[in-house]
């Protein structure tokens, strides 16, 4: 769908404001293109807020080149206040759009109209809380593109079905959710909800899943970002600590569906199916250090799922590996055969 060009010229006094954050620290490299994508938007009332959780490189000299638009802000922090800090402190105090979109320091947008279409989406359908888009990963020391996420939804949909089926497969397509890189949400509500607040790996999909339950999401079929892939993020990736400890975000929002009127058999089976979902990523990490001999970090991780009273879904995760293994084992025989 094609931005109208007309409708915005007409209704130009009256647009809403959007607030494009970007977070920062020590990406200097990445930045720029980021800045830039964000000021290509043809949207006309946009703000631009970076947020510069105290980096030690250059990015406060590579910012100031910006500063002459009056649509790009810049705030520092005097010392490293945490990711999630750092996201909620520029949401919270920082931004003053009706609608909010967190744009990470090494990924792009590469659709110059996306939010005037998201926007323009969320015009002309009442109750739209959330807007998002597929996107493509990219290898930002190639430029290769190595995959594009293309899924198919309707333009809009309810949010608390979209929440029920949150990381199911899709389309062929491992794991569906909202990309936080073309996720455009309402500020009222994210605030509301307490916006970035718990302090994990992805308090942005914490947050996307309590938006969820407050009204419908809008989509928009094209490929409007990019991803940015680089040794940094890929480690994260594959850190099972950091990605046990991220599970606190799944037991959070099953808690507030509850309080939102889910139904508690609905919640625990959305909760089980998710926690097996992410476990079963833990498991394989945690399976590659058994084969390379850490059985210290492996044991250390088997004390923390039985602290954690989760070894339930720790054997289920197991259970699905090998089944899976076992099923392709079986369909490469009857090749051969």
């Amino acid at each position: 769908m094609a931005a109208n060009k007309g409708f915005f010229k007409k209704h130009m006094t009256t647009l809403k404001k959007v607030s494009i954050i970007i977070p920062t620290r020590n990406r200097v490299n990445y930045l720029e293109r980021t800045i830039h994508s964000a000021l290509m938007q043809d949207y006309a009332n946009i703000e631009i807020i970076i947020t510069d959780n105290a980096s030690s490189d250059n990015t406060e000299d590579v910012v100031k080149k910006y500063l002459h638009d009056k649509k790009v802000k810049y705030f520092r922090n005097n010392y490293n206040i945490g990711m999630a800090a750092n996201w909620n402190k520029a949401l919270m105090k920082y931004a003053s759009g009706k609608y909010v979109m967190l744009l990470p320091d090494d990924d792009r947008l590469v659709d110059n109209s996306y939010i005037s279409e998201a926007m323009e989406l969320i015009d002309r359908n009442l109750n739209v809380v959330l807007v998002f888009a597929n996107y493509q990963e990219v290898d930002l020391t190639t430029g290769e593109i190595l995959r594009k996420i293309k899924v198919n939804f309707p333009p809009i949909f309810d949010g608390r079905w979209f929440w029920i089926h949150y990381w199911e497969n899709r389309d062929g397509i491992n794991g569906i959710g909202c990309p936080q890189l073309t996720t455009l949400y309402s500020r009222n509500i994210a605030k509301e909800v307490g916006g970035y607040f718990l302090d994990v790996y992805s308090p942005d999909t914490l947050l996307v899943l309590h938006i969820l339950l407050h009204g419908k999401v809008g989509f928009i079929p094209n490929i409007v970002a990019e991803y940015g892939i680089h040794a940094s993020n890929a480690s994260k990736e594959t850190d099972g600590r950091v990605l046990y400890s991220d599970l606190q975000y799944i037991r959070s929002s099953a808690e507030y569906s509850m309080d939102m009127g889910l139904k508690p058999k609905e919640v625990e089976r959305w909760k089980n199916r998710l926690m097996i979902f992410r476990m079963r990523h833990i498991c394989s990490i945690y399976f590659r250090k058994l084969l390379n001999g850490n059985l210290l970090q492996v044991l250390e991780f088997l004390g923390l799922v039985r602290k954690n009273n989760d070894m339930k879904y720790l054997v289920y995760s197991i259970l699905e590996i090998f089944y899976r293994k076992f099923k392709k084992l079986v369909s490469f025989r009857k090749e051969e055969i």
